[in-house]
């Protein structure tokens, strides 16, 4: 797929959702300075932190660690700080073995408690499955979002666990370079931080899309509790999850911490011997599903994930336009390849004739 224009500064292209160019070529997400959130600082953190700590409780702190280098750095990061850490991980049909044995080995060792969770009766492959059959029957970017549904999950079994064991503060790791400013969540700059919509806003959204695509339709009514749930708790600080659990704090380590993902790499490899795979981007590593979902959003908007956090990277001048752009070539040639192996270990070969993998190409 070939574009005729992109961004001159963080490489966006025109088939972005609500873009738009000056006279420069400059867009519009770039003069917003988009996901450029500057950290508040170590000093912060820790001071954040010992304010919700609580007398009795075995441990300071829940951290999710997927096996993946943000949740990684969070985990050190705080036993390096001298608080008192478990960790858990949600595995789910779409885990990579690699990012569970990375959580598994770096918990042992540095001797922390690690709680395993998962969905009961495979439900987060069966969402899966079921979201991606309704979009490929209609694809919009609605039905792509529903794929992930029940990943949102990972947000309720932390609290939960945090919870059950009385520990005061659940610790995430979500990157604001993670976020792309298009998508069914429509997240925006305000304030020097990333905003979303409000959840009816999205409720709204998916409504719509239930009625244009009857598929989509009867899977949220099939899948109804772990859909709304999941919805529910899209965001980890979301009003739902904070009224539920009203006596854990949420805190996300990045409005601290820099989310420069190379020295968050070289931090983690030197002090709890990490492990990713160099020959490929290492951004959602630990998930099949992902390049799945890189494929959905391609095809529906010619925008890739990968572009949005190749441009978020740009931005915070964390990597340069041309580092970026041999990080888009090699990531496309990458995920082309796995999404045929997707499938396959997906079982699901009988759609493959009607995977256009050329959306890959000429990014």
């Amino acid at each position: 797929m070939k574009t005729s224009l992109k961004c001159e500064r963080c490489l966006l292209p025109n088939e972005t959702p609500g873009i738009s160019f000056d006279k420069d070529h400059v867009c519009n997400f770039c003069k917003d300075n988009f996901a450029v959130c500057k950290p508040l600082g170590e000093d912060l953190f820790f001071t954040e932190m010992k304010k919700h700590l609580r007398k009795g409780s075995g441990a300071d702190c829940l951290v999710g660690i997927s096996g993946g280098k943000d949740s990684t750095f969070a985990l050190v990061k705080l036993l390096e700080l001298g608080f008192k850490v478990e960790a858990f991980t949600y595995v789910h049909g779409g885990s990579t073995p690699i990012a569970l044995e990375n959580a598994k080995q770096v918990c042992k060792q540095l001797n922390v408690k690690h709680h395993i969770v998962s969905l009961d009766n495979d439900k987060h492959l069966k969402t899966f499955l079921a979201y991606f059959n309704a979009w490929m029957k209609k694809p919009s970017q609605t039905a792509a979002a529903m794929t992930c549904v029940a990943c949102k999950h990972l947000h309720i079994l932390g609290y939960e666990i945090a919870t059950k064991r009385n520990i005061p503060i659940i610790v995430w790791a979500s990157s604001p370079i993670e976020f792309p400013p298009f998508l069914a969540i429509e997240r925006k700059m305000q304030n020097g931080k990333l905003v979303e919509p409000s959840t009816f806003k999205s409720f709204t959204k998916l409504a719509n899309n239930m009625i244009s695509n009857p598929v989509l339709g009867f899977d949220v009514l099939k899948y109804s509790k772990t859909t709304a749930l999941g919805c529910l708790s899209v965001n980890p600080k979301s009003n739902y999850l904070l009224k539920k659990y009203n006596t854990v704090t949420p805190i996300s380590i990045f409005d601290y911490y820099d989310s420069n993902p190379k020295n968050i790499r070289d931090y983690i490899i030197k002090e709890a011997d990490w492990y990713y795979d160099k020959k490929k981007e290492d951004w959602h590593a630990d998930c099949v599903f992902h390049v799945f979902k890189e494929y959905m959003i391609l095809k529906t908007s010619g925008v890739s994930y990968i572009e949005a956090y190749v441009s978020n990277q740009i931005r915070n001048e964390f990597i340069t336009k041309e580092e970026g752009e041999v990080q888009i070539h090699d990531a496309m040639l990458v995920y082309k390849k796995e999404l045929v192996e997707g499938i396959h270990k997906l079982k699901l070969d009988s759609i493959l004739h009607k995977i256009d993998l050329s959306v890959f190409d000429g990014k």
